[in-house]
């Protein structure tokens, strides 16, 4: 369902009632208004949250009425973010510690940027986009006590999830994984509540940051059986290709001999790298996809399931129920649109 435009921009914060500060603590990385400002041409909502001394949840539901560029700076810290929505790029600036670096962005993707100095950065978005996301940012404090700091301070180019670096500076990016996005979503509609339940806030942020940590550091466990980096970048080919055809009737057989693995490699490899099967995966994507059809598009409910490989409008509706919890024409009826709550 298409976003309503109110041509008007809402930044709300407050600290969690957890949080041990009296008042509303000091934004870690960087104020949230530096993200979208009344003084550029955006509509929508930006909330943030003190959860604790040293973690921010953010989340953003905005328009981009008009083509807009803007720098900001940032302080060191982990910033953890889902992207269900965006398009646009983001460049860290050069400087003394070496060039400019570029990433675009791109829908349900998660990305984790880890700094350990002060750095300047400038996003660039074009007129017409929507942007949806929740961010966790998170000091070096904080990941200190939580005993996770050295894991993220020893982060460079050899980690399957780099995507660019240079010194100071570490930023990675993976496909959200079924479910990453669906602690995502609870995180951004918990948030998004005309009541927000500070309890339930919490929990779903730590949630978040769990499993971005174990994207960031992988267990043990997968550490020792894990595969090597070229079958690895075998299973995410695979992942591409299902989510560019999703209507297409994938079996694990046929995928398996267009990306040359062996099925079974193929099964183990989807266990390891998106925490979930090869059709489970297929699933949760044509569901997501299917999700945003009908609530940002407002496409119909056959129309949708077509779309993404359903030809049973009632065996859709089944799967659509057990994954979000309510009907496909449940879901059109609440649309997408921003919060405005308090």
């Amino acid at each position: 369902m298409p976003l309503d435009v109110d041509h008007q921009f809402h930044l709300q914060e407050r600290r969690l009632a957890q949080h041990a500060a009296k008042g509303l603590s000091a934004c870690v990385g960087m104020p949230a208004a530096q993200y979208f400002t009344d003084r550029i041409p955006v509509s929508g909502v930006s909330r943030r949250f003190a959860a604790r001394e040293g973690l921010d949840v953010l989340t953003h539901d905005v328009l981009v009425l008009e083509a807009a560029s803007q720098e900001v700076r940032s302080e060191p810290c982990l910033a953890l973010t889902l992207l269900f929505e965006g398009e646009g790029e983001g460049v860290i600036l050069g400087d003394a510690d070496g060039p400019a670096l570029g990433v675009a962005y791109r829908p349900m993707t998660w990305y984790a940027s880890f700094s350990t100095r002060a750095l300047g950065a400038r996003s660039a978005a074009p007129a017409g986009s929507r942007y949806r996301l929740v961010e966790l940012r998170v000091s070096h404090d904080f990941l200190a006590r939580l005993g996770r700091l050295d894991d993220v301070m020893v982060l460079d180019a050899r980690h399957p999830r780099h995507c660019m670096s240079r010194p100071g500076v570490w930023v990675g990016a993976a496909p959200v994984t079924p479910m990453l996005a669906r602690v995502g979503e609870q995180l951004h509609a918990a948030a998004r509540a005309e009541q927000v339940d500070d309890l339930t806030l919490d929990a779903r942020a730590l949630d978040f940051l769990a499993l971005s940590m174990d994207l960031i550091v992988p267990r043990e466990a997968a550490r020792a059986d894990g595969l090597d980096g070229r079958r690895r970048r075998r299973v995410q080919e695979a992942a591409t290709l299902m989510r560019a055809e999703l209507a297409h009737p994938w079996t694990i057989a046929a995928l398996a001999r267009r990306i040359g693995l062996g099925e079974k490699t193929l099964k183990q490899g989807f266990r390891e790298v998106y925490g979930v099967g090869v059709i489970g995966y297929l699933q949760d994507q044509r569901l997501w996809r299917a999700r945003a059809l009908m609530t940002e598009q407002g496409v119909s409910v056959i129309e949708a399931a077509l779309q993404v490989g359903y030809a049973n409008p009632s065996h859709f509706a089944r799967l659509y129920r057990r994954a979000f919890g309510v009907s496909p024409s449940r879901a059109i009826r609440q649309g997408g649109e921003p919060g405005h709550g308090a």
